[in-house]
């Protein structure tokens, strides 16, 4: 069964920067400026990268545009953890659209290394792709053939590592370390260090050389590639933690996500983009195309999401994303030792803890359950009806910071038979009031 999955964020208090519009405001909307403008004074005196406070108290509708055009004029800090969520919000007014203002996630460092980066590739692999012809440095734009062999893996689900002398201290290896825990926790691929006993282990002497390389960031090669050294360079711009997770996982054998055959659907790559990070090759598709994977660029001068309402997304792909974890549980096959695993439903997956691995918003031992307590729910939609989410302690006041989470499942009936049990996609939805 196939499912598709998105998370929804209602964030209120942000909605600020985008309520100011050709229209004049109403009492209504001033009065909630002011809660808004309140919890937006609380959050930014805790952030010391904020330079000024918003005035205070609005005493009317003046006043509440005054102190909306302050909040308009601050250019959001692109780095902070705040920038791809404000990138989400917008507000509909007269079938108007209305988004944040200064907002420039493309000045982030992740935006700006993902753009450094150098993707290298072994000839074998460049033929497949059609980059290069049978006989080495002869380039061609179109391959006569598809691709039909997936990237190496790393035998024994092992990637030995070596730190080099040239690895930039200590902000290198303290973000290889964050990245080695990561991939060792949520997958079955293990980043070990490099020793004669674990040649042995493994049944080769390959390993990944992990150094600095004059600002630039790339992996050689794609997975595993035969040669006794293979490298992971990061530094200057490129020491910073997602793309450190986003190079590691090449090395383990993954494509960029924008370069799925099926990208065409999903994303629009400007003519003369860099072939070797913007070309389209045939892989093969186990899951939904994920604008959150950590594979995947941010939308910028190269690359156009055609759902302009889902591009948010790719700016924050900061960490591995629930198909990235997928990919690697499927590929290397994480799962297959697992003595009775249990059956996840909605979405989930067993993973290397053969348990279930749930989408963000559900837990229990097979994914049945929401992870908000006192609110939220599990609702099965079917056809001809209309259904009403309400917010908690509704028509009440909510608490402030209340986080809700709603599982809409969607029930398709067998066509060809109409006593067969329903199929179920599901939707997790999460809210979160502010």
């Amino acid at each position: 069964m196939k499912f598709s999955m998105y998370v929804l964020y209602v964030v209120l208090f942000s909605s600020i920067a985008v309520l100011t519009s050709a229209y004049p405001l109403d009492e209504n909307v001033d009065s909630r400026i002011q809660s808004l403008l309140d919890a937006l004074v609380k959050r930014k005196k805790s952030s010391v990268q904020v330079a000024k406070e918003v005035p205070g108290k609005v005493t009317g509708r003046n006043e509440g545009k005054r102190q909306i055009e302050i909040l308009e004029n601050e250019t959001v800090d692109p780095d902070s953890e705040d920038m791809p969520l404000l990138s989400s919000f917008q507000v509909i007014k007269h079938n108007i659209k209305y988004k944040p203002n200064n907002l420039h996630p493309e000045k982030s460092k992740s935006f700006k290394s993902k753009q450094a980066e150098i993707l290298r590739m072994t000839h074998e692999q460049k033929v497949e792709r059609g980059l290069e012809a049978e006989e080495s440095g002869d380039e061609r734009g179109i391959s006569k053939k598809s691709l039909t062999t997936l990237n190496q893996l790393w035998p024994k689900k092992i990637v030995p590592y070596k730190i080099e002398d040239t690895l930039e201290m200590p902000e290198g290896k303290e973000l290889l370390n964050k990245g080695i825990e990561v991939f060792n926790r949520l997958t079955c691929v293990m980043w070990l260090p490099h020793d004669k006993n674990l040649e042995a282990f493994v049944g080769h002497k390959t390993y990944v050389a992990v150094m600095s390389d004059n600002d630039w960031c790339w992996a050689s090669d794609l997975g595993r590639t035969g040669k006794e050294k293979q490298q992971l360079s990061m530094s200057g711009d490129c020491l910073e933690f997602s793309t450190i997770l986003h190079e590691m996982f090449h090395v383990m054998g993954a494509e960029h996500e924008q370069c799925r055959s099926d990208r065409d659907y999903h994303v629009k790559v400007k003519n003369g983009a860099n072939k070797y990070n913007y070309g389209k090759w045939p892989t093969r598709n186990s899951n939904p195309y994920d604008y959150e994977s950590i594979m995947h660029y941010a939308e910028g001068d190269s690359l156009t999401v055609l759902n302009e309402e889902l591009a948010f997304l790719t700016h924050s792909n900061d960490k591995l994303s629930f198909y990235d974890i997928a990919d690697i549980t499927d590929t290397y096959k994480c799962a297959e030792d697992c003595v009775h695993p249990p059956e996840c439903i909605n979405g989930g997956f067993v993973y290397s803890e053969c348990e279930c691995y749930c989408p963000y918003g559900l837990t229990g031992r097979f994914c049945e359950q929401v992870t908000s307590d006192d609110c939220g729910g599990i609702i099965d939609l079917t056809p001809g009806n209309d259904y009403i989410i309400t917010s908690p302690n509704f028509p009440n006041n909510y608490d402030v910071g209340k986080e809700c989470v709603w599982l809409l499942r969607q029930c398709k009936q067998n066509k060809t038979e109409s006593r067969q049990p329903f199929n179920f996609q599901t939707k997790p939805v999460r809210i979160t009031m502010f």
